[in-house]
Order: C-alpha cells, then structure tokens, then sequence
C-alpha cells in the first residue's frame, strides 16, 4: 500500500516537473555567452518542435514492429555497445584534437596539489582555497598523484581520458540498470544507446573537474543500490556505500543519490516487513560508510600536513547567494559565498548568521513583490533546465591550449560558429523530443514498482536542490541523462495505449495547455513559459561572430 502511494507522489510531481520544463521549452530557449556567463532567453519555434516529436514517434513506430523488435531482443546489447563505443572514439579524438589545459577552479586544484607535494599547506590556511572549499580535497589528491608521476602537461590528458572511462561507466551503469529494473533486452539497448549518443554529457568530460568522474561512481552506486532491493545482498549495499562516498570525494552534491536511495531502502521497509529493524539499520549503515569515505581525504591532508583542516564556507552562503540576482541571470555566481566568508573573517559561524538573514531578505523581497518572485525562480529554472547544450560547448569556448584548434573544432565551440548554431537547434528538438516522451510516461504509466521510478526521485531532488542552490546548467546535466531511458517508454506507452482514454485525455489537455500559451499574452505566462525578452540582443551578438545565417531563427 505503501509502495503503491509513494509511487503515485513520484508520478504526480514529475508529471508536474517535465509537464512545466516541456511547455516552458516549446516556448523558451535558453543560450549562453563566452566568457561572461551571460545568459539569453530567446523565442523558440513551437512547430519546429512538434514537428521533431511527430517524427520520432513515427520512428518509434517503426521500432516497434514485430520483426524489428525481435531483431532488437537479439542484438539490443551489440546496439548498445556500439553507440558508445563510437562515442568512445569520437571523445577520443576530440580530446586528442582540443588538448586544453586547466582553467578556473581546476587551475587552482592543480595550484593546491602542487604544494601539497612540495610540503606547501598555505592554501589549506586562512583565505586560502582549500581553506574555503575543503570539498576539493579529494579532487586534489587526486590532482597530486597525476603531478607525483607525470609532467603537467601529460597530466591534462590523463585527467581526460580518466573522466572519458568514468563517463563510460555511467553510460554502461545506466543501461545494465534498466536491464535489471525493467528486464527487456531491446528497452534497455534502445535506453542505452540513446544515453550513449546524448553527447551533451559526453563533453562533460571535457570540464576537467570531478563531475564525469564523480556520476560514473554514482551510477554504480545506483546499480549495487537497486540489485541490494531486488537480492537483498548485504554486499551490494556496501558497495553502494563504497561507490557513492568515493564518488562525493570528487563531487559533493552526488550526496542527493545517496538521499535518493536512502528512500527507496525506507520504502522497501513498508513493502517486506520481515527483519525491518535490521533493514532499517543496514540503510543507515551504507549512509555511515559512504560519509566515513568522503572524509577520508581530509583526514590524509591533515595526517601529512600535521594541521586541523577547518570546515571550510557555509553551505548557507550557496544557498543565499542561489536567491540572488547577478550579471549573468537570477541565481548564477555573483561573488557573494566568497565575499560574505571574508568579510566575516572566515569564520564559519558567523558566516552563516550572515548568510541566513541575507537568506530571510531574499524571501522578503520574493513575498512583498511577487512579480519578482515569479519572473526570478523561472528565469532561474529555464537557465538551468531549458539550455539544451547544458554548457556543453560554453565548458570549452574560451579555454588555453597548447596546440591550434581546427576550423572544426572552432565551429562547434565558438558562439556563432556554423556548426555551433546548427547543433543548438538539433539539441533544442531533442530536448523537446525526449521532455514529451518523460512526461508521456509519468501520465500513463501507471507504475506501481517504485525502484523503477529510481531516475524520478533523483530529478525531483536535482530539481528542487538547485531551486535553491547556486545555479549552472552544467550540474543539473546528469541528472537530466537519468531521465533519458523513461523517453522511449513514453512513446511506447502512447503507441500501445493509443486506444486508450486516458491517452486521448492526456494529449487532448496537453494540446489545450500548449495553444493557450501559444495564444495567451498574460504575465504569468510570459514571465515563466514565454520568455523572449533577449531573442534580438541574442542574434545580433552571434552575428557578430558569423554572417551566413543572418536571417536563421531557433
């Protein structure tokens, strides 16, 4: 009983999620400028988008006929390891291609590895990075043993080529867990191959950072978690204890998997009663080890450095600055987490009574103008969720090297360059094809196996974590990549229910809702799905780059 009501929560809310991100997309696309981070909300083609999905369901038709999907049962696994395989070799060669050296955060890693090696602990000291951010600390050791056996530049290539086996490990992850969680072989080759090729989250790898590194942990962590429910082997849910506190070495915020599947674990106590004071122990335990592992880099630094590392910022400042206006679009960076840490001279204590009164002001603000409000929280929501490259080619265009770009490469990289301009377009189809085809699901799937539902709740968590918190649609990218596989079986759902009430009802009110916005010019709807106040400010800025798609429009 339990499961069957917790189930239809999950259902209810991410009908509500992908329902709001799929009107917002058909309506709304959002880009992002080189180097400043300025983001840009543009108008987007309704019927181009419609158009990309009639297609696609006409394919899935396709698919789904007997002898091709006999065909499918057969050879979904080849299907599979032959999409990312050719993803494999074209990040390859890209990373071969492109080369580029560390930037940003990654630059000072490197900077706090190095003198960790060297015997220089400054920067765990007051004011210095690693000071402020101690999260880092399992990315700098990692950092360090590249620099302890390679030369820098070599080390920017391993670093790469780590992340690319990573990425490879989620891709496989994701599709050996739909194996397990739905049990068709031709589902999950089709889910498989269609995350492979998402190449936005294969670029991720060219970030430099722990984020491919960290999700690759993570997804293990979710099959060892979902074998744990359906075995109840003790080992498998060490070992997603294991998987996951190594992967919050490398990426903080992949803790929201640990929550999600804390749930799935309390679920499963109302589903088997039988040993549940046991259960209910062993879930808290694979909590305890994933935690006890992500405090060992800590624990390294301050055995060799013979130092107290300090807490670092608080996480209060992420959230209060995550509530703020800045330069680049409602909740991005400011300045503001670092700032209000110095000023309050370091301490983290005092930090976070600033950072929670700046907290209550931002909420006052919101409550006494709800206009604000309303046009904050989606401009926020639409930059993070409604960017279809999430960052893909921003994490690269403005990056050092040490070797020339190709005109190739320059052209997909650069704002403006034709290849740049014609893959946001595809990419902008895409992430209307594959929003219907989640949303699809969630309607008429009537799924009672809430393990099955294990992508929803971690894009609820993704999605109301970054609500709030520091905005970039670069973090909510994996998350968006677990959606995926509910894509296919979407359509699929419609196709076979297509005789179905409930199915004419869902398209028919879907159909209401996307001409009522269509024809509707109300604030509330321009201020959260039509929201096109940059759409010239946007093409005048990439015409500057490229005058041969003067007249083309998203």
């Amino acid at each position: 009983m339990m499961e069957k009501i917790g189930s239809k929560i999950v259902r209810v809310i991410c009908v509500i999620l992908s329902g709001y991100l799929f009107l917002q997309g058909l309506f709304t696309l959002c880009n992002i400028r080189r180097v400043t981070e300025q983001n840009y909300f543009i108008r987007n083609n309704v019927l181009v988008q419609l158009a990309g999905i009639v297609i696609f369901f006409l394919l899935c038709r396709l698919i789904l006929q007997e002898k091709i999907w006999k065909w499918l049962e057969r050879w979904g696994e080849v299907l599979f390891w032959l999409s990312l395989t050719a993803m494999t070799m074209f990040m390859t060669w890209w990373i071969l291609q492109t080369r580029f050296w560390y930037h940003s955060d990654t630059e000072k890693i490197y900077m706090c590895a190095g003198g960790l090696l060297e015997g220089d602990f400054s920067q765990w000291t007051q004011g210095g990075y690693a000071h402020r951010w101690p999260h880092q600390n399992g990315l700098i050791l990692f950092v360090a043993i590249l620099l302890k056996f390679w030369e820098l530049d070599q080390t920017f290539l391993i670093f790469y080529f780590v992340s690319l086996f990573f990425y490879d490990v989620a891709i496989a992850g994701i599709y050996y867990t739909c194996r397990m969680l739905y049990g068709e072989k031709a589902l999950a080759g089709i889910q498989g191959a269609m995350a492979a090729l998402y190449f936005p989250y294969a670029f991720l790898v060219m970030k430099m950072y722990g984020d491919s590194i960290g999700y690759g942990m993570v997804v293990l962590a979710i099959y060892h978690g979902i074998r744990y429910l359906k075995e109840n082997r003790k080992r498998n849910l060490i070992l997603t204890g294991i998987f996951l506190g190594t992967a919050v070495c490398f990426k903080q915020n992949c803790l929201i998997v640990g929550v999600g599947i804390l749930l799935l674990c309390w679920m499963d106590l109302f589903r088997q009663k039988k040993d549940s004071l046991k259960k209910f122990l062993l879930s808290l335990c694979f909590l305890g080890i994933a935690l006890v592992i992500s405090g060992l880099p800590k624990q390294y630094i301050e055995y060799v450095s013979g130092m107290k590392i300090a807490p670092g910022n608080s996480k209060a400042a992420h959230i209060a600055m995550g509530l703020q206006d800045s330069d680049k679009t409602p909740g991005w960076y400011n300045g503001y987490n670092d700032r209000v840490f110095a000023e309050n001279g370091y301490d983290r204590e005092l930090t976070e009574k600033a950072a929670i009164e700046d907290i209550r002001k931002s909420v006052r603000h919101f409550v006494q103008d709800p206009a604000y409000g309303w046009q904050f929280f989606h401009h926020k929501l639409a930059s993070e969720w409604n960017n279809p490259t999430f960052e893909c080619f921003h994490i690269q265009n403005a990056r050092g090297t040490g070797q020339g770009l190709s005109s190739f490469v320059k052209s997909v990289i650069n704002d403006g360059g034709k290849a740049n301009i014609l893959l946001i377009a595809l990419l902008d189809i895409l992430e209307a094809i594959l929003l219907f085809g989640i949303l699809m699901y969630f309607l008429i799937e009537r799924e009672q196996n809430i393990n099955r539902l294990i992508w929803g709740i971690l894009f609820i968590g993704a999605f109301f974590f970054w609500m709030f918190w520091e905005a970039k649609a670069a973090y909510v990218l994996p998350y968006f990549l677990f959606l995926i596989p509910y894509a296919f079986m979407g359509y699929r759902a419609c196709l076979e229910n297509r005789k179905n009430r409930r199915v004419h009802i869902s398209l028919a009110v879907l159909a209401l809702l996307i001409i009522g916005a269509a024809l509707s010019n109300n604030a509330i709807i321009t201020g959260s799905l039509k929201m096109n106040e940059d759409t010239e400010d946007y093409y005048e800025y990439i015409h500057e780059f490229n005058h041969n798609f003067m007249n083309f429009r998203f």
